[in-house]
């Protein structure tokens, strides 16, 4: 009989050590064939044969973490045409087919085979830190009746928006418990101004866009009296099921020109934050032919034609390619750790002047200072990135 002696948490995040153990009864076993199997296609994603130890004689353990991380991955959603959109592979679900293999007087026979219909493991696009993992806790990651789960997001619980600003919420809706998006404004004296909910779509992953030019867009909000507004998610019964989100907001300078960042986290969330008054290096490279000054000008060698004297190289090719140049706001201790995220993230992209085009980028930067006010004797901390296009 196949016992099994560990497995992951329901919900795992990918690029974390996805760990099954398993053992025999049988004093026979050579081997474990393991079936991959997509839940609910059944599909097949992968075989394998995971051999006994002279340490562990009956059993065996694997990690699938480099087979199932290559199935997932974030998309950055930008459309404002709904608050929320479900984000298609952020998540596989999964199954194990487990066979015995066992020694018969020198031949390989099958023994015990485990094929459960019920299980169901999930993973989705993240590499959480080793804090995190180490105290990992599903119910803190996915929408769930115990408790408050987080969006998967580094940004502090309260931060600043403006008119111009991006912000995305991406988070885990297990059995589709949260049916809506709770939005309320509230105005300078803290009385509520506006509730809105809008239903949530079905999926693993879902993703809110919540900057206030959306808000407006979709429920024509006078943002001119709102001093914050506060986000969170409810279940069929209206209890809260997450954590909440609140946001100041702020006016930009007129002196500024903002320029919107995105990028994925670690988290499997997207993170975004404004920038400010680009600055454009262009590089230009030419490709250039010597030609002779003396050409042939009506049967006569002259220097020049026309009144034109005869160029010594002419130019046949121009390339150039532009850097640009971007810095923050001043930054708190908790921005200035999240913006890591953005010197290592593997997909940025900045918004176009519409509003809604996303562009990929990518950061020229390539070391980080973490210098935060303690350690940095209580200077004011900007940061200055360059991209190019």
């Amino acid at each position: 009989m196949i016992t099994i002696v560990k497995t992951p948490s329901e919900y795992t995040p990918a690029g974390n050590p996805i760990i099954f153990q398993i053992t025999s009864d049988n004093p026979s076993i050579i081997y474990f064939n393991v079936q991959l199997l997509e839940v609910p296609s059944g599909n097949t994603i992968n075989f394998f044969n995971f051999h006994v130890r002279p340490d562990y004689l009956n059993g065996v353990s694997f990690n699938l973490s480099s087979i199932l991380s290559n199935l997932v991955d974030t998309k950055i959603n930008n459309s404002s045409q709904a608050i929320a959109a479900a984000i298609s592979d952020a998540t596989v679900s999964y199954r194990l087919i487990i066979t015995e293999k066992l020694n018969s007087n020198g031949s390989i026979v099958n023994g015990d085979t485990y094929n459960n219909g019920n299980d169901k493991f999930t993973i989705w696009d993240a590499e959480l830190s080793t804090p995190l993992i180490t105290n990992y806790n599903q119910d803190n990651w996915v929408a769930n009746s115990n408790g408050r789960a987080k969006f998967l997001s580094l940004k502090d619980n309260v931060s600043k928006q403006s008119s111009t600003s991006t912000e995305h919420l991406y988070f885990l809706n297990k059995n589709n418990l949260a049916k809506q998006c709770r939005i309320r404004t509230f105005n300078s004296a803290g009385v509520q101004n506006q509730l809105y909910l809008p239903a949530l779509p079905g999926g693993d992953m879902l993703r809110l866009n919540v900057a206030p030019k959306v808000i407006n867009k979709l429920f024509n909000t006078d943002f001119a009296s709102v001093d914050h507004y506060r986000i969170d998610l409810l279940d069929g019964n209206g209890n809260v099921v997450s954590e909440e989100k609140v946001y100041k907001y702020v006016n930009n300078k007129c002196t500024l020109q903002p320029i919107n960042i995105l990028f994925t986290n670690s988290l499997g969330g997207v993170e975004s934050f404004t920038f400010f008054n680009p600055i454009e290096t262009v590089n230009v490279t030419k490709t250039n032919l010597k030609t002779h000054v003396l050409q042939m000008n009506n049967g006569v060698y002259g220097d020049s034609r026309d009144g034109i004297i005869n160029p010594s190289q002419r130019t046949i090719n121009v390339t150039s390619t532009s850097s640009f140049k971007v810095f923050s706001d001043v930054l708190t201790d908790h921005e200035t750790i999240m913006l890591q995220e953005l010197i290592t993230s593997k997909n940025v992209y900045i918004e176009l002047s519409d509003n809604q085009t996303l562009m990929p980028i990518s950061i020229i930067n390539n070391n980080y200072q973490v210098l935060l006010r303690r350690t940095n004797g209580f200077k004011l901390n900007r940061l200055e990135i360059t991209y190019t296009t």
